[in-house]
C-alpha cells in the first residue's frame, strides 16, 4: 500500500490529484478535531485542575500561554489553539516519573516528551478525550522564572530558547465557565511578559521566538514519541 501510494504522490500525472485527496483528509481532520476541542476543552481543563490540585509531587501548577491569554483576554479559549497549556514547578527534579505515573492514573496519556541535549525533560504532552495537553516542567532563578522552548521555524526546529517571565511566587483561583482554575496573581505581567506590553489586542502574527525575551541557548532538543493520542 506504501508502494502505491509513493507511486501516485511522485507521478506527474497524478500527484496533483494526490495532493488534492491529502487536502480534503487534513481539513476533514481539522475539522473534527475543532468539533472535538469545542466540545470537550473545558472539561478537560477542570479534570487538570481538579487532578493537578491533589499531586503532591509539584509545588505549584498554573494554566500559562496560550491558554491563560483567551481565558483571561477573551473569557473564552483562543480559536484555532487546540491545546491546553500548563506550567508546572516540580518539588524535586527526579520526581518526573512520579508524575508521570500520577498523570497516567488519572486518564492522562502520555503521548510524546521533548528532552534536552544534557537528558532533562522539558515538556510533556499529554492527551485525554482527544485533547491534548502541554505541560511545561518550569524552573526559578534568582530574578525570574522561565521555561525552555523549541522553535517552531523548521530550519531552526531543534534548537532551544530560555524564556522568561514574570518570578510566580503565589497562585490565585480565577473563574472560567462553571469552575475555576490557577492563574498567577501577577497574571497581567506574566501576560506582558510572554506577548508584550500590548498583549490585550490579539496579534494573529506572533511568534514566541521573536519576544525580544527569549534567550537563544547552546541547547538543542528532540522529541521522543510514546503513544499515539486520541484523533491526534
Amino acid at each position: 500500500m506504501k508502494i502505491i501510494k509513493t507511486i501516485i504522490r511522485e507521478c506527474k500525472f497524478t500527484s496533483k490529484f494526490y495532493q488534492f485527496l491529502s487536502k480534503i483528509k487534513y481539513d476533514l481532520l481539522l475539522n473534527k478535531q475543532k468539533d472535538n476541542f469545542e466540545k470537550n476543552s473545558c472539561k478537560v481543563m477542570r479534570e487538570i485542575q481538579l487532578s493537578l490540585s491533589d499531586c503532591g509531587i509539584i509545588s505549584m501548577f498554573f494554566f500559562m500561554f496560550g491558554t491563560l491569554l483567551g481565558v483571561y483576554r477573551d473569557k473564552k479559549l483562543i480559536k484555532n489553539d487546540m491545546d491546553i497549556d500548563v506550567g508546572v514547578y516540580l518539588l524535586e527534579e527526579n520526581s518526573l516519573q512520579d508524575f508521570r505515573a500520577y498523570m497516567e492514573d488519572k486518564g492522562f496519556c502520555l503521548i510524546h516528551f521533548y528532552t534536552l541535549t544534557d537528558g532533562r525533560v522539558i515538556q510533556d504532552s499529554y492527551e485525554k478525550d482527544g485533547i491534548k495537553i502541554d505541560i511545561a516542567f518550569l524552573q526559578k532563578s534568582a530574578d525570574y522564572d522561565y521555561c525552555y522552548l523549541m522553535y517552531e521555524e523548521e530550519s531552526k526546529k531543534e534548537n532551544v530558547l530560555l524564556f522568561p517571565f514574570v518570578s510566580v511566587k503565589e497562585i490565585e483561583k480565577y473563574a472560567f465557565s462553571d469552575f475555576q482554575i490557577n492563574v498567577p496573581k501577577q497574571t497581567e505581567q506574566y501576560l506582558a511578559d510572554t506577548y508584550g506590553e500590548d498583549w490585550k489586542q490579539p496579534n494573529p502574527k506572533y511568534k514566541y521566538w521573536e519576544n525580544p525575551n527569549a534567550k537563544n541557548t547552546e541547547f538543542t532538543a528532540s522529541i521522543v514519541y510514546c503513544n499515539k493520542g486520541e484523533g491526534l
